[in-house]
């Protein structure tokens, strides 16, 4: 399934999620040609966002992308705050969250050339 990128931003958008979009999508929004699949957001750390988050996505079914289907993943304030990076499957489409947090040299890439662009925008 696609990822539907315009409902995920209006759901997060909606439910009143702090976040900050990254990664490819937020690469192509500045004039990357680069493409991606999935949607990758760094989020707030408080417990109301955390909150919020849960909420938003909480109706989407996020479960562990990768992970076997029979194992248990509920998205809530603990498991938010107990991990740091979440790659995820939604009824919206594939979600990454809290990019920056992982480290991988892709994403650390990525996040170089959103702060040049962002420099170069009027």
């Amino acid at each position: 399934m696609p990822t539907d990128f315009g409902r995920i931003t209006q759901v997060l958008s909606g439910g009143g999620v702090e976040f900050v979009l990254v990664g490819g999508l937020a690469l192509t929004a500045l004039g990357s040609p680069r493409s991606t699949e999935d949607y990758d957001v760094c989020y707030g750390r408080r417990r109301e966002n955390l909150e919020r988050l849960a909420a938003a996505l909480g109706p989407f079914h996020p479960t562990l992308r990768g992970a076997p289907p029979e194992l248990p993943f509920h998205l809530d304030v603990p498991t938010l705050r107990f991990g740091l990076n979440f790659t995820l499957n939604t009824d919206l489409g594939q979600m990454e969250l809290a990019k920056s947090a992982a480290g991988r040299l892709k994403d650390l890439g990525d996040l170089e050339i959103i702060r040049a662009l962002k420099k170069r925008s009027p």
